[in-house]
C-alpha cells in the first residue's frame, strides 16, 4: 500500500530524513533478492529500489525536480554520491549505484 504523506510539515529536512530512513530499513530489511518502497510526499513520489547489490532511487513530479531536492532524498536514503539522470522535461529523475556487503 502506498504511503501519502500530506500537511503543511511534509518536506522539511526532518521529514526527509524520517521518510529515508524509512525506505531505506523497508528495502534493506526484505530478505528478497528484489525489494522496494514507494511513499508520495505531497505531488512527488519517491521510489526506492533495490535488485541485490544494485540499488535506484526514482523521484517524480509534476514538475521538473530541482537538483537541490534530489540531492537531499539521495543523502535521505542514505545513497553514496550519484549521478542523476533525468527525461527531457526533468519531471522524472534518477540515480543507481552499487553497494557490496
Amino acid at each position: 500500500m502506498l504511503e501519502v504523506l500530506s500537511g503543511t510539515d511534509i518536506d522539511t529536512p526532518a521529514a526527509r530524513t524520517e521518510t529515508g530512513a524509512e525506505l531505506r530499513r523497508t528495502v534493506t530489511e526484505t530478505p528478497a533478492q528484489f525489494a522496494r518502497a514507494v511513499r508520495r510526499v505531497g505531488d512527488m513520489y519517491i521510489e526506492l529500489v533495490r535488485n541485490g547489490t544494485a540499488w535506484g532511487l526514482y523521484l517524480s513530479d509534476m514538475t521538473p525536480v530541482p537538483h537541490t531536492t534530489r540531492d537531499q532524498w539521495a543523502t535521505a536514503v542514505s545513497a553514496p554520491s550519484v549521478d542523476w539522470q533525468r527525461t527531457p522535461d526533468g519531471c522524472v529523475v534518477w540515480c543507481e549505484w552499487t553497494e557490496v556487503g
